[in-house]
C-alpha cells in the first residue's frame, strides 16, 4: 500500500494564515493517510507476505523552512506515526521516504504563492527552468528496493530515495545493528 497525498497549502507564516486552512492542510497530509490505512487494514492480511505500507514524507525534516508549518509539521508527525505503527504491527512493514524534488503538481502551489515564500518560489522556479528534479525512475528503483526488504531493515524508518545509498552493504549492516537509525528520535547526544 502506498499513501502519498500532499499539499503545501496554506503557504505563509503561521501567524498570518487562516487556522482552518492550516488545519485542513495538516489533515490532508497526516490524518487522511492514517484514516485510509485504518479503512484498508481488514484487507491487508490477505497476502502471504508481510504487507508493506509506504508513506511519503516531505521537505523540512532537516531544517526549518519558513511559511510551510502545516506541511512540515504534518510530515514530521507522519514520520513518527510510521515508527509507532511499525512497532505496533508485528506482521506488517511500515516505512516512509522522501522523494526529493520530483516534478509534480504540488510545486505549482509554491509557484502561485511567490509573495508568501519568496525563497521557496525562487528555488522552485529555478528547478522548473533547469528541469532539476529527482527522476521518477530513482523513486521507482527505491520503492522496488523497499518491497524486497525485511522489517528489521526498513521497519519504522524514514529514508530519502534520492540521498540515501540504500544499495550499500554498509548501510544495510548499520540498519540491522541500530534500531534507532533513520528514525525521528535522537539518541547518544
Amino acid at each position: 500500500m502506498l499513501f502519498c497525498p500532499g499539499t503545501m497549502e496554506p503557504i505563509g507564516s503561521f501567524k498570518n494564515v487562516n487556522f482552518s486552512e492550516w488545519e485542513k492542510g495538516f489533515k490532508l497530509n497526516f490524518t487522511q493517510p492514517l484514516k485510509l490505512l485504518k479503512m484498508l487494514l481488514p484487507f491487508a492480511n490477505l497476502s502471504k507476505e508481510k504487507p508493506l505500507v509506504i508513506f511519503i514524507s516531505g521537505a523540512g525534516t532537516n531544517n526549518a523552512p519558513k511559511n510551510f508549518s502545516s506541511y512540515v509539521l504534518s510530515k514530521i508527525a507522519l514520520i513518527k506515526a510510521t515508527e509507532i505503527l511499525d512497532a505496533e504491527f508485528k506482521d506488517f512493514r511500515f516505512s516512509i521516504f522522501g522523494t526529493g524534488w520530483i516534478k509534480s503538481d504540488i510545486h505549482l502551489q509554491v509557484l502561485n504563492s511567490s509573495d508568501q515564500a519568496k525563497e521557496a518560489f525562487l528555488e522552485t522556479k529555478r528547478r522548473f527552468e533547469n528541469n532539476d528534479f529527482t527522476s521518477i525512475k530513482t523513486v521507482e528503483n527505491f520503492m522496488n528496493w523497499l518491497i524486497k526488504q525485511d522489517k528489521k531493515i526498513i521497519g519504522g524508518r524514514n529514508f530519502s530515495s534520492r540521498d540515501d545509498d540504500y544499495l550499500s552493504k554498509e548501510l544495510t549492516i548499520n540498519l540491522f545493528k541500530n534500531n534507532d537509525l533513520f528514525k525521528l528520535r535522537r539518541n547518544n547526544y
